[in-house]
């Protein structure tokens, strides 16, 4: 069976043919499946939501984006039509080239009737109110006027034949005037044997638990559901596939954006000597704004454990620059160093130089393997900065090409989108790192609040680790009673704990855990030379 794709956020995750697959499409595994066979009608959505949820802005991507997929996309028509009840077509057009920069490249926008219409070409049809409805008319005028102008819409589909229809505005009709319709509207346009379009999609406020309402999403395809709250002040929209019928969809609520024409990233002259390390190009890079969706970490956690493993092979070590440190992890004549492929924990009371350890390993192996950090607390020109620091305190030659940097600015950037930026780093690139430092996961609490009472992040983020083989290193100031620890701990297999000394400044570091059981030396000392460098040097009791 063909699918419907919809295009929305195509910066998703990379599959089988290398192609970007977009996320919204991810939830219904792969775009929504067309009817065939006998009888075969066209997909009836209803997309609902309270007032500005981003319904309208939703569908008019999905009509967008409808136009943009080459010649593999799988819709046979690919031309759609936008129809409004709320707002003038220029308005509506003005708003997709200049509020999101979409159609700055080719004409896709047009007016149903100030233009002329280019027939052969993927284009959006725009049929847009010009009256507003501000002068208050009674309902059975309303109804009147939309039945009226609902006939020239059947009339342009019928001659125009575009794979997708999108019918929004309707909430300006009374709940019976709006049975009526939506009834109406199933006759003509679901009719087999009449000329249809691929999807149709109407879009609606959600009127609660209005009968009615019941009634549509009982006879739609497919419903989808957008809604909000506010978080301290911030405004977090949801999306949520209420059923997709006959075919499979995931479940549960995932993180909507709604993000205007991104902004050129400025010229910071500051910054020129410090440029030392490649950061990763942002998600903001992008030049066109719209809708981005996140699918929750549920439903990423269950993708990880559906992916396929990279090729097994007989895990080793990881050496770290310090012989003393190598030590206690393993028993003399072992293989020494960090468990290969799993997780490895520093933990400790701050300044305990365990993010000047966790960056020195990270330069290391950067000459043989590919290094990401993330970082949770500086940001990427400060983190460059430490790097350069280390790198000339240690004696280091850097490869610039081995190592990346992403960060992310403290805010109320939600768990959703964190794990999936993370996710594209290391899944979604042909140069998967071999070894990720996360320095600072004690700082999401302050920073990342949303990160933080998400209670199964930080386990969904070790196990996407572990789950590709690839070493992490994580530095945390936790402890077992807090939540970020109650997480961390069970999950690393190596656990290193870096605890002060009374009336020094040296610190004891601890084997608490280690894979296999391969204890040596239990602890060792470590303190910064006249060079700022980390030594260590054997704990004689």
């Amino acid at each position: 069976m063909k699918r419907i794709k919809t295009n929305v956020s195509s910066f998703g995750y990379v599959g089988k043919a290398g192609e970007r697959v977009s996320t919204l499409d991810d939830l219904f595994n792969g775009g929504l499946l067309l009817p065939d066979g006998p009888g075969a009608r066209p997909i009836l959505m209803l997309l609902s939501g309270p007032p500005g949820s981003g319904k309208s802005t939703l569908a008019l991507e999905i009509a967008y984006r409808a136009t943009c997929q080459d010649e593999s996309g799988e819709v046979v028509e690919p031309s759609a039509f936008y129809h409004s009840l709320e707002a003038p077509s220029d308005w509506i057009i003005q708003h997709a080239r200049e509020g999101y920069g979409w159609d700055e490249e080719r004409s896709v926008f047009h007016p149903l009737y100030n233009e002329p219409i280019p027939v052969d070409d993927k284009v959006v049809l725009v049929h847009g109110s010009n009256d507003l409805w501000v002068d208050e008319p009674s309902q059975p005028q309303v109804a009147t006027r939309t039945r009226d102008r609902l006939a020239e819409v059947k009339d342009v589909v019928r001659s125009l034949n575009p794979g997708v229809v999108i019918l929004d505005g309707f909430n300006i009709l009374g709940l019976e005037d709006q049975k009526a319709l939506f009834n109406k509207l199933c006759r003509e346009y679901l009719d087999p044997h009449r000329v249809q379009p691929l999807l149709l999609m109407i879009v609606l406020d959600s009127p609660g638990s209005a009968p009615d309402h019941r009634h549509w999403e009982y006879v739609c395809d497919v419903m989808v559901s957008l809604g909000g709250h506010d978080e301290d002040g911030y405004f977090l929209r949801w999306l949520e596939i209420v059923k997709a019928r006959h075919q499979s969809h995931a479940w549960g609520k995932h993180r909507l954006k709604m993000r205007s024409r991104p902004s050129r990233p400025q010229h910071n002259p500051f910054t020129e000597n410090i440029d030392i390390f490649p950061a990763p190009e942002p998600e903001e890079s992008r030049t066109e704004g719209g809708i981005s969706i996140f699918p929750s970490v549920h439903r990423a956690l269950s993708r990880v454990r559906q992916s396929k493993l990279p090729s097994r092979r007989e895990r080793g070590h990881v050496p770290t620059p310090y012989p003393e440190l190598n030590d206690i992890i393993a028993p003399e004549g072992a293989k020494k160093g960090l468990p290969e492929g799993r997780c490895t924990a520093l933990i400790g009371e701050r300044g305990a130089m365990k993010s000047h350890i966790a960056y020195h390993i990270a330069l290391e192996q950067s000459r043989d393997r590919r290094v990401t950090i993330l970082s949770l607390r500086d940001d990427v020109h400060a983190t460059q900065e430490t790097l350069a620091n280390i790198a000339k305190w240690e004696g280091l030659t850097v490869s610039r090409e081995n190592l990346r940097i992403v960060y992310f600015w403290p805010g109320y950037i939600s768990a959703e989108q964190v794990y999936h930026t993370i996710s594209m780093e290391i899944t979604g690139r042909q140069d998967r790192p071999e070894l990720v430092c996360v320095v600072g996961l004690d700082r999401l609490g302050g920073r990342f609040p949303l990160c933080a009472r998400e209670s199964v992040f930080v386990p969904a983020l070790i196990s996407l680790l572990n789950r590709w083989e690839i070493t992490s290193v994580v530095t945390s100031t936790v402890n077992e009673t807090e939540q970020t620890g109650r997480a961390l701990l069970p999950m690393a297999d190596l656990v290193l704990r870096f605890d002060s000394i009374p009336d020094s400044q040296d610190m004891r570091v601890q084997a608490t855990r280690v894979p296999r059981g391969e204890i040596g030396r239990r602890s060792a000392i470590a303190s910064r030379d006249a060079n700022s460098r980390v030594v260590f040097a054997s704990d004689t009791p």
